[in-house]
């Protein structure tokens, strides 16, 4: 948002100004956003910045009815009114869910009152609505608590209005913000900003259908067009409107089906952008490129379920086969006996399957092997997460587990005088320390894994996924809180869209099922020497988790059911085990024997790919992009 011409900043300050004057005293309104017999009605005859008119009156509406929500449940506290507190409260979710197309145009007050989930947990218990909503639900309501959140609550409320009012809703910061919004409302429909179904459902219907408003906007400047190509925009909006509605009708009936509804969001998103790039001649990039070499890449369907294109520009093929051999080259080894692929084996996914492998020492490593799938999107390697590149992770591994020395390696290496003039024709350095590590982790960024029925499904094909698939991810993205940890689209703790951010997590894991005695291992408590980083572990991927058994960091479940039963039970809490920092999405759920089974198999079935148990040749193949060379075992 570019800062107003000096009178105008001037005049939006006394406006925001009276506007928190009239909101902080809870003034009725005599119509949306505008406070009534004071100066604040004076307020919408002012000089207001330039931009989309319709837009800004909505968010003045929103603001407004905040103001309104708030003021409600200032007085149903005083009268300890649970009832009348809590449906103000539901009111003050729908305006601040309300605001969320155009929540870009006043970034700093929305945070404030709904905070991010990943901003420290103290925050969210100050502030915003899910304070509010905690000291509601707690039985009894903490009305004390509840107090002292509103007065808390007041700040950034007035600085809502205050931003609106000053905000300069031009078209192009409208659309990033409806489109931002469209791809953010998939995040939003795993209820992870929410403590009840009632909450969730209530986010996920009210955003909805603030943004189906927003972008039929886009209509009226299509039907004055003529082309050709804005007919093809107009007709492929009308279908990606009446298909968001009408899941939005079923939503509204079952809670269920939210599968579907991140696919009609991205086909909404993607119809916004299109028709926004012939009606205002500038193109909105979606929140990232899920194809490579699309000319019309800003209209392609994009949500947080979308696998993105791989992070990094292609490796060179020659780079990346160089990389594939070393893969499997035990040179890099002490004694040169063990290779990476002797852990991560390809015929297991990359993993090491049900035994755990022995280091270059012979002895058992301390932890299960994590498959090299997708690692290209994490921004957090090892169970520890001690390594932030695949750079770092290759060299770490080497010295860790097999002995390696590198100044001994690349002498060996050098000693291949075909394998130093390929080295020579791909890095201008050379082979070198440095180069080794680049080939082997350019090779790994292009293991990407993308073909799984889930992310199928996820591109239009209806046929990939069945009635029960669909049903168990209504549970991973709903009650059983799976996706909160393990988010889309990656399903690890890398988070979209720019995947630079990852998370580690305290659920208490024990040595075995149901036993009541924590596993030794610190994690990331043991690498800091942090006490509330204690037990807490890399949130893995779990594509392919049928090939990956056993599973978490200790390999102390077998099965998948044990995995789920171990969750539906509270986790380590669950079985009255103590470790600091309990992640709090790791509490029991209500789920049936059915929907337990319909959870796994979307776990197992939904998210394998086919290309899991490549071949060292097909590992070259998908690397290279290339078929490999004749006679490559």
């Amino acid at each position: 948002m570019k800062t107003p011409p000096l009178p105008a900043a001037i005049v939006t300050l006394v406006l925001a100004g009276v506007a928190a004057l009239a909101w902080s005293t809870g003034a009725p309104r005599s119509r949306p956003g505008v406070a009534a017999g004071s100066a604040s009605a004076g307020v919408s005859r002012l000089a207001a910045p330039p931009g989309d008119t319709r837009a800004r009156e909505r968010s003045l509406a929103a603001v407004g009815d905040a103001g309104d929500a708030l003021s409600r449940i200032d007085r149903a506290a005083a009268a300890r009114d649970r009832t009348g507190a809590w449906a103000a409260y539901l009111d003050l979710r729908r305006a601040v869910r309300r605001l969320g197309p155009y929540a870009v145009l006043a970034p700093v007050a929305v945070s404030q009152l709904d905070p991010p989930r990943a901003e420290p947990r103290k925050l969210l218990d100050d502030v915003g609505l899910r304070a509010i909503g905690d000291a509601l639900l707690a039985d009894p309501p903490r009305w004390t608590t509840l107090v002292e959140v509103l007065d808390r609550t007041r700040g950034p409320a007035r600085l809502a209005s205050g931003e609106v009012r000053a905000a300069s809703f031009q078209d192009r910061q409208v659309g990033v913000s409806v489109s931002r919004a469209l791809f953010d409302w998939g995040a939003l429909l795993d209820g992870s900003k929410a403590e009840s179904p009632q909450e969730a459902q209530l986010d996920a219907l009210e955003l909805g259908r603030a943004l189906v408003t927003a972008a039929r906007d886009e209509r009226p400047a299509l039907a004055r067009l003529t082309s050709a190509d804005a007919r093809a925009a107009e007709r492929r909006l009308e279908r990606a409107l009446a298909r968001f509605e009408a899941w939005l009708d079923r939503f509204a009936e079952s809670g269920a089906g939210k599968l579907e509804g991140l696919r009609a969001s991205a086909e909404l998103g993607g119809a916004y952008r299109e028709a926004f790039a012939l009606t205002r001649s500038e193109t909105l990039p979606p929140p990232y490129a899920i194809t490579r070499g699309d000319a019309v890449e800003h209209g392609a369907a994009v949500s947080v379920a979308s696998l993105p294109a791989r992070p990094r520009k292609l490796p060179d093929p020659a780079r990346t086969a160089l990389g594939v051999e070393l893969l499997f080259d035990r040179r890099l080894s002490t004694d040169q006996s063990m290779s990476c692929a002797t852990c991560h084996v390809p015929e297991r996914a990359l993993g090491s399957g049900p035994t755990r492998p022995n280091d270059v020492r012979g002895k058992r490593l301390a932890r299960e092997v994590p498959t090299m799938w997708n690692a290209a999107y994490e921004p957090m390697l090892f169970w520890d997460g001690r390594a932030s590149s695949l750079e770092q992770q290759a060299e770490l591994a080497t010295i860790a587990d097999m002995g390696g020395h590198w100044p001994t390696i690349v002498e060996r290496l050098r000693a291949d005088a075909p394998l130093v003039a390929r080295f020579a024709a791909a890095f201008p350095e050379g082979l070198t320390q440095a180069t080794v590590l680049r080939a082997i982790a350019d090779a790994e960024r292009t293991l990407t894994l993308d073909d799984t029925p889930f992310d199928r499904y996820v591109r239009g094909e209806d046929a990939a996924l069945d009635a029960d698939a669909l049903a168990g991810f209504d549970l991973f993205y709903g009650a059983a809180r799976c996706s909160r940890c393990h988010r889309l689209p990656v399903t690890s703790g890398a988070q979209p869209p720019r995947f630079t951010e990852s998370e580690a997590s305290v659920v208490g894991v024990p040595t075995a099922p149901r036993v009541r005695e924590l596993d030794p291992d610190r994690g990331r408590g043991a690498l800091h020497g942090w006490e509330h980083l204690g037990r807490a572990f890399r949130v893995p991927g779990l594509r392919n988790l049928g090939e990956t058994a056993p599973y978490f960091h200790n390999g102390g479940f077998a099965t998948l059911e044990e995995v789920v039963d171990f969750y539906a039970d509270g986790g380590g809490r669950g079985l009255g085990l103590e470790a600091e920092g309990f992640d709090p999405d790791a509490a029991r759920f209500d789920a049936t024997p059915e929907q337990r089974r319909q959870l796994v198999g979307f776990l197992r079935e939904a998210l394998a790919s086919p290309r899991a148990r490549a071949t060292r040749a097909g590992l070259l193949a998908l690397a290279t992009g290339r078929p490999p060379p004749s006679g490559e075992p």
